[in-house]
């Protein structure tokens, strides 16, 4: 091909192109897939390629357009346009229909590996996508070792292509390559019976709070709290499907925390309606009275049931006098004690009974006792304690130095260095400490007033401590005053010299030595003195040898040798030497021409050759010798142009020749000269990302579907479908290499068509996190509560609307709440009608369900039990016991005593009677006999009858019971029947005025005089009664005026009367476990809690306890 025809052909390629490109924008859609693309277009995406069968028709390989050339023009391959028939470049043929080797099957491609492409006149093999020619074969290429063929996770290799694929729960995108987790939730809910949770390649169930998941991982089922510690309920625990509350008891209320139980005290509103005492119990309550008072039958209000003797003045005691129940007993004030009688009082000596508390010396005074103390002591403000005098201040006790305060007494010391007087102990003297082995000094002692010195020998000085001496080190300062040398010694020192020199008379300087003049060196032939030292030296001729002492001869200097060129003198002797380019002789003394070139002597940097004495420089071929006439230097051919590479630009000089090197995107030739292009694509040394394509003299790269060329020609980069909007998803869009995938917003999720979202129903699902109903919303859900609830702050979980605390509720006296509602119930005594709203008290007493051995008393809501007279009710507040009144102070009877069930009474010996009080027995001025024998009416008393014997009464016996004296039946009848006018003994007077008054015995308590009554009462824990305000207020409010205070008013049993835990002498009397009196038993007794009474010590057992009274 000219050139002419090259630009003819240029001219019409361009007027071609601009044709193609009109006729492409008229014909493309109208002529789109005609017909089957040619076998051309293989492996030639984007290019045009002609119709296998028409001239006039041509391709757009890869798209499946097929386009017309203009009326009587054809497409020509070569031209890469269309053209006149017959012209150059025509490539279609005479008959325009090339045999296509290809379709018919006359060709000889390996159909499994290759592509047959049909040529003008012939056809070619291509290998097919997913194979490389190697060797001329088509091998399998394996995608999967390029960047994991694109894949996300798993490449699979497959001949002539590759497929992704994913792990268990991973599917694959859209574009088949990324993987994509697949949402088993939203099948069948993943097979969990609450919640599902989604997870990358996989999930799990998961259970709502209050249930558990079971072993199959699937199934939750309901925990149930109330087995593990009651679910912390103080009372009833309910278990619910999730969760659970806690219930309260009858009488209780439920706290805040919705577990906790708390007591309703209904004696904290109007006292619980009691008229004395209101006793909260757990879960109801009861009334009591106080000490003297009988709980009457309303369960409410007290009846006064005791006499008070010592309040009416009917007793005997000489100084106090204390009431108990139905009696009274005596005891004395501080310093007396009770007299055997039990009503007389004796002084006590404190001081013979060790009871005075005093520290030294104890004077018994009567009632009372006055301590004193030893000499050096005197008595404190509680006039028992001594203390000791100081005697040191007041003048320093008489002592001249120091004075030591002792017990009772004084010490006079004395100072160190001093020691007590023998003659005046309140004197110092001075010590001589050196007359005892020199004081502990090391050489000298000196005493002194008070102490003593130490000192120490010439050279030697005293150490820390001021006894022992230590040696003094003169060569430490200034050398001693040594010119040279200090040796120092014990107390002194000595100076030295160096070699060479000698001490001089003052001991302390040093003069030089003249070894020459003395004669005591060792030079051989010269001595030249030095200082401290000397130098030896040769005569003219000689050489000084290495030991500094000897001299050798130079025969060199003397002319005395045979050498031929070069003389070198040596110790004792000479040898001989060459100049440069001459060797030494055997005979050590002839010069001979050395070959430097043999010998490698020259510095030649090539080629070497000898001369005489010396030797000449030369270089190799394609070198040439520098000015130096040693180095060579290279010839450059590429300079020079004396090279033969067929690239002029390709000429590379190196050292002593050149080489040819080819253009980018060739290969040199066998010949070393010639060059070839290079099929970078096939040798695969492109670096091209994804698709290659040669050309000559080097290459263009390509990209797959998804993907856009770099400017850098070569990388590919992803096209992000998401940022330039031509995804197609619904919500969300994830751009991944060379393609994208589609996601939802929370609440959706994505259907099968991988671009379209469709709302979740988490209430249907359970995936929600509601604690009891879920309403569906697009893209999410709300929470809502069951009736009786309410929705937390947190819009998921439901809290109980407590209607007990709110006041919402109709329950007439204990409401209880509990999830979701409520229910009624009564306090303890109490029972529910029908509409389980009101409570009626349920009267135990006439229902007989109570346990009462005598009388029950129905209150509200409860029941009282309480004795007949005569009898005490147990610590247990049900059984009753009889009162042996002769037990305690034998029943105030004056003779005797005795005790029947409920009641006891006083009789006397013979002529004697009973006194109004019914227990003193006086002069019977009315028994006489009025006969020598037999039984007659008593003079004064209609219930009585006397026995006579010789006119002498020998006995006053009662009549039974309801039955008095008869005059005309002569013995005892029935009380309304019996003809009796004599007077019987007068009532009791009145023993209290009516009002609140204090306890004298207990600033805590007070007592209340009701209906002749006194009945005891205790302020509530730390409260005290205030007499004047008649009110218990708090302690530092409350002026007590010497009553004793008690701080703890609880007992340790329950009613009755125990024993003081620190005093034998003393009992505490309780009811309700309060201590509502603290008493004392009469002087010489002691209480027995096992009798109940005050006893003689030989009767009691203290266990250790004090038996004195306080």
């Amino acid at each position: 091909m000219t050139t002419s025809d090259v630009r003819r052909a240029s001219r019409i390629s361009s007027h071609i192109w601009i044709s193609l490109l009109f006729c492409f924008i008229q014909l493309s859609i109208k002529n789109a897939h005609v017909d089957a693309e040619p076998a051309s277009c293989i492996g030639n995406r984007n290019a045009y390629k002609g119709d296998e069968y028409d001239c006039n028709k041509y391709w757009i390989c890869g798209t499946g357009f097929q386009l017309s050339c203009a009326a009587g023009m054809e497409w020509s391959d070569q031209a890469r346009g269309c053209i006149l028939p017959n012209t150059d470049f025509d490539d279609c043929g005479e008959t325009g229909r090339d045999i296509n080797e290809c379709v018919s099957g006359a060709h000889t491609c390996d159909t499994i590996t290759q592509d047959c492409v049909n040529t003008i006149g012939s056809f070619e093999c291509h290998c097919k996508t997913g194979f490389e020619l190697v060797d001329g074969n088509c091998t399998d290429i394996n995608e999967c070792e390029d960047s994991n063929g694109m894949c996300s996770h798993t490449c699979t290799n497959t001949p002539g292509t590759y497929f992704c694929s994913c792990p268990p729960g991973f599917q694959l995108a859209t574009g088949q390559q990324m993987c994509i987790d697949i949402d088993e939730c939203t099948k069948d809910n993943g097979g969990c019976s609450q919640k599902c949770a989604n997870e990358a390649g996989s999930y799990h169930c998961e259970c709502l709070n209050g249930f558990s998941m079971l072993a199959d991982n699937r199934t939750c089922q309901d925990n149930n709290e109330c087995a593990d510690d009651n679910g912390g309920c103080y009372h009833a625990c309910v278990n619910t499907p999730g969760s659970y509350y806690c219930v309260c008891l009858p009488g209780f209320t439920m706290l805040s925390d919705g577990r906790e139980c708390k007591d309703n005290d209904e004696c904290a509103v109007n006292n619980g309606g009691c008229e004395q005492i209101c006793i909260n119990d757990p879960g109801s309550y009861q009334c009591a009275c106080t000490h003297g008072f009988a709980l009457l039958a309303d369960g409410k209000t007290c009846n006064k049931t005791t006499f008070d003797e010592c309040e009416a003045g009917f007793h005997m005691c000489q100084q106090n006098c204390i009431d108990t129940f139905d009696s009274y007993i005596c005891t004395c004030v501080t310093g007396f004690t009770l007299h055997p009688n039990g009503l007389n009082c004796s002084d006590v000596d404190e001081c013979e009974l060790n009871q005075d508390g005093c520290d030294h010396n104890c004077t018994n005074t009567y009632g009372s006792y006055e301590c004193s103390c030893a000499v050096g002591y005197r008595l404190t403000g509680d006039n028992m304690t001594c203390e000791d005098i100081n005697e040191c201040l007041t003048d320093n006790g008489g002592c001249e130095q120091e004075c030591v305060n002792v017990p009772g007494s004084r010490k006079c010391h004395c100072r160190h260095g001093y020691v007590i007087s023998l003659l005046d102990d309140t004197k110092c003297s001075d010590v001589n400490e050196c007359a005892v082995n020199k004081g502990g000094c090391h050489h000298f002692c000196t005493n002194t007033i008070g102490s003593f010195q130490c000192s120490c020998l010439v050279g030697f000085r005293l150490k820390e401590g001021g006894l022992q001496c230590e040696d003094v080190n003169e060569c430490l300062s200034d050398n001693g005053g040594c010119e040279h040398k200090c040796t120092n010694t014990q107390g002194s020192f000595y100076c030295y010299c160096d070699n060479g020199y000698k001490l001089s008379s003052d001991n302390k300087t040093c003069f030089d030595i003249d070894e020459c003049a003395l004669k005591q060196h060792h030079c051989q032939q010269i001595c030249s003195n030095t200082q401290g030292s000397y130098e030896c030296s040769c005569n003219h001729g000689y050489t000084l040898l290495v030991d500094g002492r000897s001299c050798d001869e130079n025969e060199c200097l003397t002319g005395r040798h045979n050498c031929n060129q070069l003389c070198y003198d040596t110790p004792g002797s000479y040898t001989c030497d060459c100049n440069d380019g001459y060797t030494l002789l055997a005979d050590g003394r002839t010069c001979t021409d050395m070959n430097e070139c043999t010998t490698m002597a020259h510095t030649c940097q090539q080629v070497c050759m000898n001369t005489i004495g010396s030797y000449q420089c030369a270089c190799r071929p394609g070198y040439k010798l520098n000015p130096d006439l040693r180095t060579c230097r290279d010839i450059d051919e590429c300079i020079a142009r004396t090279h033969g590479c067929s690239w002029e630009f390709g000429c590379f000089n190196t050292e002593g020749s050149y080489r040819c090197n080819c253009p980018l995107g060739y290969q040199l030739n066998a010949d070393g000269y010639t060059c070839r292009d290079i099929d970078e694509c096939a040798s695969r040394t492109a670096e091209c990302e994804q698709d290659c394509n040669n050309v000559e003299g080097s290459y263009i790269c390509s990209c797959f579907l998804g993907y856009k060329l770099d400017p850098d020609g070569r990388a590919c980069n992803d096209i992000d479908e998401c940022a330039l909007g031509k995804d197609n998803c619904a919500h969300d869009c994830f751009n991944h290499a060379g393609s994208y995938s589609c996601g939802c917003h929370m609440g959706f999720q994505l259907m099968e068509d991988g671009f379209s979202c469709q709302d979740v129903n988490e209430c249907a699902r359970g995936s929600h996190d509601c604690q009891q109903l879920c309403e569906n919303t697009v893209g999410s859900f709300q929470c809502s509560c069951s009736s009786g609830f309410q929705l937390a702050a947190d819009k998921k979980n439901c809290t109980d609307i407590n209607e007990c605390t709110k006041g919402t509720h109709n329950c007439s006296q204990v409401c209880n709440n509990q999830p979701g509602g409520y229910f009624c119930s009564c306090y303890t005594g109490y029972q529910l009608q029908a509409d389980g709203l009101a409570c009626f008290d349920f009267n135990e007493c006439t229902t007989g369900t109570h346990q009462c051995s005598q009388d029950c008393t129905n209150t509200p809501g409860s029941y009282i039990c309480s004795c007949k007279p005569g009898f005490l009710l147990q610590p247990d507040k049900l059984t009753c016991r009889d009162i042996n009144e002769c037990e305690t102070l034998n029943g105030g009877c004056s003779t005797y005593c005795t005790n029947i069930a409920g009641s006891f009474y006083c009789s006397c010996g013979v002529g004697y009677r009973l006194d109004y009080d019914e227990r003193t027995c006086v002069k019977d001025e009315a028994a006489k006999c009025y006969h020598p024998y037999g039984i007659f009416p008593h003079h004064s008393d209609c219930r009585k009858f006397i026995v006579c014997v010789m006119g002498e009464v020998i006995s006053v016996q009662p009549c039974p019971d309801d039955q008095a004296w008869d005059l005309e039946a002569g013995h005892c009848i029935n009380e309304t029947l019996a003809n009796c006018s004599r007077i019987v003994p007068p009532t009791k007077p009145p023993i209290c005025e009516e009002g609140v008054y204090a306890d004298m015995d207990n600033c805590g308590g007070f007592v209340v005089c009701s209906q002749n009554t006194l009945f005891n009462f205790v302020c509530p824990a730390g409260l005290l009664f205030n007499n004047d305000t008649k009110e218990c207020e708090k302690a530092e409010d409350v002026d007590c005026g010497g009553r004793a205070k008690f701080a703890d008013p609880l007992c340790d049993h329950p009613n009755g009367n125990f024993e003081e835990p620190t005093n034998c002498a003393e009992f505490l009397s309780c009811e309700n476990y309060l201590i509502y009196r603290h008493r004392t038993c009469p002087n010489g007794l002691l209480y027995s809690e096992a009798r109940d009474r005050c006893d003689w010590s030989s009767n009691v057992a203290c266990g250790g306890r004090p038996s004195s009274p306080p």
